[in-house]
């Protein structure tokens, strides 16, 4: 049916106020299907309502009338085989079409479309929401998790700069390395202040723990100072397990065994497996002493021959039963002189006894080898100042 059908139809129906559906039809003609395809159409405009009897709806008075008296049916033609419907045949089809004017009709249309257009705006938000955290939350989190236990080797002088390189790029936050073995060549000093620098200027904090020994090297404690002067911590500690690097959380940088440098390094990526190097790094930095530079020169401090020997001892991490065997004194009065000892430099604490002493250069410079110091090639900072 054309449009300027079914707006005739509509016309015809707006002069009337409202119809009986079946017998509209019926004077306009129609059969059934064009019928229901004119409703349809006004309707799916909104410029048709229809009240059916099904829902209640009362017939209307023409309706009624027809019901009443009756008309003959059309001679040699069944209802439904051709033809406009008999008003007896379309009653089955009864219910009241009531025209909606266009204006009430775009009204109503523009509600719905209004309604459609927030429906679809929240479920558009919702999706969007949906796909930030999926992106920017559970993604890079799913993605760090299955990349978190990831562990290399770094077996050769050249694997090993450019791991410790890696590490450097990587770092965010801090960086700590850990120093054992021979104290460092004043080639590796120069080195490793050009990498704190490097740091620094990143705006990186770098903590450097040493072994207290290494302070009774003049290049060592000159490196020391400048790199405290850098920006940099440096502390002493007794015992150094291990030569190490860390950055942040994410990355280390260790020996696969302790004692055997030869047999590489362990470059470790992932908070689960730097966690444990990491609150080792941390025990024994909170235990270290700080280096403090500027300290009086040995002139200004005399420590008799006896002092010197326990002061030795301390730096080494002797105990007190030990000292006590070595000098011929009892143990009581081992603890009595290191006291005095530790006033007499003014530090607080035996440790720190052992440093001040190695920074004054009061201890005998032979303490500074060790049978471990005779070894050459193999530690891992002289592999990276190869």
């Amino acid at each position: 049916m054309s449009e300027a059908s079914k707006l005739a139809i509509y016309l015809e129906l707006m002069a009337r106020g409202e119809a009986d559906s079946a017998v509209f039809a019926a004077e306009l003609g129609l059969s059934p299907a064009e019928a229901e395809g004119a409703w349809s159409s006004l309707e799916s405009l909104g410029l048709l309502r229809r009240l059916r009897q099904s829902q209640g709806q009362p017939q209307s008075h023409s309706q009624n009338h027809s019901q009443n008296h009756g008309q003959p049916q059309g001679h040699g033609q069944a209802p439904g085989h051709g033809g406009p419907p008999s008003l007896e045949s379309a009653r089955s089809e009864t219910g009241q079409l009531i025209p909606v004017s266009p204006e009430a009709a775009l009204l109503r249309v523009l509600r719905h479309h209004r309604s459609l257009t927030t429906h679809y705006l929240r479920e558009s938000r919702d999706l969007e929401r949906a796909l930030e955290a999926l992106i920017d939350v559970y993604l890079p989190a799913a993605t760090a998790t299955r990349s978190e236990v990831r562990m290399s080797i770094a077996s050769g002088p050249g694997e090993l700069r450019q791991a410790v390189r890696d590490l450097f790029e990587s770092a965010q936050e801090t960086v700590s390395v850990m120093h054992d073995g021979p104290t460092p060549s004043l080639l590796e000093l120069r080195r490793s202040l050009n990498e704190d620098r490097y740091l620094t200027d990143r705006g990186i904090r770098v903590r450097r723990l040493h072994l207290q020994r290494h302070a009774l090297s003049t290049d060592a404690v000159v490196h020391f100072e400048a790199a405290l002067e850098s920006g940099v911590e440096v502390r002493l500690a007794p015992v150094v397990p291990m030569y190490m690097f860390i950055a942040d959380t994410s990355m280390a940088v260790l020996p696969l065994a302790p004692d055997e440098p030869e047999e590489g390094m362990a470059v470790l990526r992932g908070a689960t497996l730097v966690r444990s190097p990491l609150a080792l790094y941390e025990h024994l930095w909170q235990q270290a002493t700080p280096f403090t530079p500027g300290v009086p020169g040995r002139d200004q401090v005399e420590l008799t021959e006896e002092q010197i020997a326990i002061v030795r001892m301390l730096a080494e991490g002797v105990k007190d039963g030990k000292i006590a065997r070595s000098l011929g004194i009892s143990v009581r009065t081992v603890s009595r002189k290191i006291s005095d000892l530790m006033h007499h430099l003014g530090v607080s604490s035996r440790f720190a006894a052992g440093a001040r002493a190695a920074q004054l250069g009061l201890l005998d410079p032979r303490s500074e080898s060790t049978p471990d110091d005779n070894k050459t090639g193999n530690h891992p900072e002289e592999l990276l100042g190869a």
